[in-house]
């Protein structure tokens, strides 16, 4: 090797070359099933991690060769060149294995890298994967924000080729969720081919009875009462997945004859409509009380208006007196006073109503909001058009935002504003 070789070299670039050099070296891990060994420096690992450092400078350091025998060698390289770098590719492939190694080690930003790389990388099939990942190290952030989307996107997440694949164990948090969005019907469907794959591989006929051993007690979350009636006579009731007894129980649940087996509660669920994002380079004042800002609206379904969205302050803190009022013509129909503290790095609030407030398709509705406190973020154009779940699966139906029929303190329209977006249940 050239003596001059650090010459020109960035502190990366040097780290790098003495890792991948194995220069200097003291400490000697044995990796993997094969017992890799694998040199590196225990400076920069107690640097990075509390547990390298504990290991080798706590009271029961180790001495000698390390094993390391839960990890591939491989993986192990990558989360060194990590510690050295800060720099790794994280793709599908190695993001499980980085973040098992970052949470064994403490490393957190390695685990804070890869925990916005699958947050950024979900969709309807992956999102199951991410699930399976946050169960196995017991990460309660990243499990909730992939039950949140999966509850969110229920109808395509359960048609989804990774459904069927997904553990009991973990199928039991979806199913038995009041806020999935999807028909029972299509809940139904889906666990019957969930259950039918087990059959299969078992190696077993795929018949119904064997279907209902497969189900075992999630059966028993899949809301039969809610389901159309006829939908449950043709293709349920003479299926052989429920006993007699169930079967009559169901039909009498429908005439609200008698306590049922099954949940007789229908799910239910948010959707947020949003009107504009947050324009960075724009603020509000609400510092005088006359302050003020609305829109009007109408909405091609009928729905629950359940909650404004809201901008919170430019400099993510302090506190606004909020006041919301809903009017239809000039007729108030509610009104909601809240107040909205604003935290770091969040720009948008969902400020519940005091109660949901029944809105009717191609009615014109007017929002109104008072903000009193801290100056504020503003928004900008954003599409009116969004997905939301109606009787019939999912269609395109949408909220459109209209100008303003009262005159606010300072100029507005349709396509910016204070108030982001609303948000209806279901």
């Amino acid at each position: 090797m050239e003596m001059d070789w650090q010459s020109g070299k960035s502190l990366k670039e040097r780290m790098k070359l003495m890792l991948e050099k194995q220069l200097m070296c003291d400490v000697i891990f044995l990796v993997g099933e094969h017992a890799e060994i694998i040199c590196a420096h225990t400076y920069m690992l107690a640097s990075a991690s509390s547990v390298f450092y504990t290991m080798f400078e706590g009271s029961l350091a180790e001495k000698g060769k390390v094993t390391i025998a839960d990890i591939e060698p491989a993986s192990f390289k990558l989360m060194l060149k990590f510690i050295y770098t800060d720099d790794v590719e994280i793709n599908y492939d190695n993001v499980e294995v980085l973040l098992l190694a970052g949470d064994k080690y403490c490393i957190q930003v390695l685990k804070d890298k890869c925990v916005w790389f699958l947050k950024k990388k979900m969709n309807t099939d992956y999102v199951f994967t991410v699930l399976k990942i946050a169960f196995g190290i017991n990460m309660e952030e990243l499990k909730s924000c992939a039950l949140e989307y999966i509850l969110r996107n229920g109808h395509n997440c359960l048609k989804s080729v990774s459904f069927v694949k997904l553990p009991g164990e973990y199928v039991k948090h979806i199913i038995k969720s009041d806020t999935l969005r999807c028909k029972e019907e299509h809940v139904y469907e889906q666990m019957v081919r969930w259950a039918k794959f087990r059959c299969t591989k078992q190696q077993i006929p795929t018949a119904y009875n064997n279907v209902r051993v497969c189900l075992g007690d999630l059966l028993y979350l899949i809301r039969f009462p809610t389901m159309k009636q006829h939908y449950f006579t043709e293709n349920v009731s003479n299926s052989g997945l429920l006993t007699s007894d169930e079967t009559i129980n169901v039909f009498r649940s429908f005439t609200n004859n008698g306590n049922s087996i099954f949940i007789s509660q229908k799910r239910h669920y948010r959707v947020r409509f949003r009107r504009c994002v947050c324009n960075y380079n724009k603020v509000d004042f609400h510092k005088r009380t006359s302050k003020y800002d609305c829109v009007d609206f109408q909405t091609s379904f009928n729905g629950k208006l359940c909650a404004v969205l809201l901008f919170g302050s430019t400099t993510y803190s302090g506190s606004n007196d909020v006041t919301i009022s809903i009017l239809l013509g000039d007729s108030l129909i509610s009104t909601t006073k809240r107040e909205l503290k604003s935290e770091a790095n969040k720009q948008v609030y969902e400020i519940n109503l005091s109660h949901t407030v029944d809105i009717h398709k191609m009615k014109r509705y007017t929002i109104k909001v008072n903000m009193k406190g801290p100056s504020t973020f503003v928004g900008k154009r954003k599409s009116y058009k969004h997905l939301v779940y109606s009787s019939c699966g999912f269609t395109a139906e949408t909220v459109t935002f209209l100008p303003p029929s009262l005159k606010p303190y300072f100029k507005r329209s349709e396509i910016c504003g204070q108030i982001p977006g609303l948000t209806f249940s279901f």
